[in-house]
């Protein structure tokens, strides 16, 4: 997704003045919601080979949580995502009436589990609330699933559960896999045995300050950090600890209220690493009717979420900075070999020149054609405020460049202004 149409004008003027009769292609971002128009939430994230899987659930009321299905989405890139659909259904389950909450996919010897929490059709314990944890399962990321059991995992009569068997998260850790769950204020977990959707001993009881609901555990270094739903509205805080059951030490805040553009008194993360990066995925209520529509009588967008994403950073002791939420989202991850359009503006047939990644830190830069002529090739390189950092003018159509880190501009033209071309750089 690119940035806005004004950025665009603005730096497509700011790149003509500066370098030239260019066309200027503005760096590339994922953009936030990820998946408008469609309604998401409560996002789970896997990442399997090359790609980066997104399990959401599908936002369908207006003034209580209504939830029926779930979708998959995919990128390799964290720009360009792919939406393969409704993969899964609270009656996928037969032994489920319908109504969903938040989801979480797991993989264990080459296959995939989807622990589901759902309304049952004939349990429900005194003074709870009927949801129970399913496992679905699949060869694929995409499916299909199918039930796993036939019955469930987790109910109202499970032994030291609690009023709300939702928002379940798994994780293999050492070899052994543990289901957390958690809501209003408490949470649990259990080993499983090495199938996957049998339990492993007796229902523990998880202290965390603050908790609320949404546990998830990632591992960095020697640390796991414990991340949750806390309060309510909520915000997203963390504990660390030097195992996965702990003991954890509260560490603060992550992510703040969500109370823009209008509130959601959810607060349900993902956190990821990604081909070398870290992500934090939430929801937000950018799509809901109080945010869009001027008539709405209220500015709550609880019912009505979105999936986002930002990036997650560490500072130097290990603890996690605080998410910087954004309409931009995350920028494109490179590919060694970047490929863009340069315009033949003669026949106006697109001609792609190469941008290849060296073993001496450098960059190839080739037009098409052999250059034959000795065309002089203009290469500058520019921030993403349009400051020029480096022009080199070169009569060679292999030449080497030097990039600087973080986002910029690269423009490359010909002598002849046969080519001439602005491309993103990360």
């Amino acid at each position: 997704m690119f940035l806005t149409k004004k950025y665009c004008y603005i730096f497509a003027f700011l790149l003509l003045t500066l370098f030239g009769d260019v066309i200027s292609v503005a760096a590339q971002t994922s953009g936030n919601p990820l998946f408008a128009p469609l309604l998401t939430a409560d996002a789970s994230a896997l990442v399997y080979r090359d790609t980066l899987y997104v399990f959401t659930g599908h936002d369908e009321g207006t003034t209580s949580f209504v939830m029926n299905s779930w979708y998959i989405f995919s990128t390799t890139d964290m720009v360009h995502w792919t939406n393969h659909g409704v993969k899964l259904r609270a009656r996928d389950f037969s032994w489920s009436s319908g109504q969903a909450f938040a989801g979480h996919v797991a993989e264990q010897n080459g296959k995939f589990y989807w622990y589901c929490p759902v309304l049952h059709k004939t349990i429900k314990g005194t003074g709870k609330e009927g949801f129970a944890i399913g496992v679905a399962v699949a060869n694929h990321p995409l499916g299909p699933y199918t039930d796993a059991i036939g019955s469930v995992l987790i109910t109202d009569n499970t032994p030291n559960c609690i009023t709300l068997n939702i928002d379940p998260f798994v994780t293999v850790d050492n070899g052994t896999p543990y289901l957390y769950w958690g809501s209003w204020n408490a949470c649990r977990y259990v080993k499983l045995k090495p199938s996957m959707i049998q339990l492993d001993g007796s229902v523990q009881t998880v202290t965390l300050q603050g908790f609320f609901e949404a546990p998830w555990i990632h591992k960095r270094n020697n640390t796991y950090y414990f991340s949750y739903a806390s309060g309510y509205p909520s915000t997203t805080a963390y504990s660390t600890g030097p195992s996965i059951t702990g003991p954890w030490t509260y560490k603060g805040v992550i992510n703040d209220k969500i109370e823009t553009p209008v509130i959601s008194e959810t607060n349900h993360q993902a956190i990821i690493e990604f081909k070398g990066n870290w992500y934090f995925i939430y929801h937000n209520t950018a799509l809901s009717k109080a945010a869009t529509d001027n008539t709405a009588a209220t500015n709550n967008g609880t019912y009505e979420r979105s999936v986002c994403i930002d990036k997650l950073e560490y500072n130097g002791d290990g603890s996690i900075k605080k998410v910087v939420r954004t309409t931009t989202g995350v920028p494109i991850i490179p590919t060694t070999s970047v490929q863009a359009n340069l315009i033949n503006y003669h026949n106006n047939a697109k001609q792609p020149f190469s941008l290849q990644a060296l073993t001496n830190g450098k960059y190839a830069i080739k037009l098409p054609g052999n250059n034959s002529n000795n065309n002089t090739l203009k290469i500058s390189v520019y921030s993403i405020n349009g400051v020029l950092l480096e022009k080199i003018v070169t009569t060679t159509n292999n030449h080497e460049v030097s990039l600087p880190s973080g986002t910029h501009i690269l423009c490359v033209s010909d002598g002849t202004v046969r080519y001439s071309q602005c491309v993103n750089f990360f």
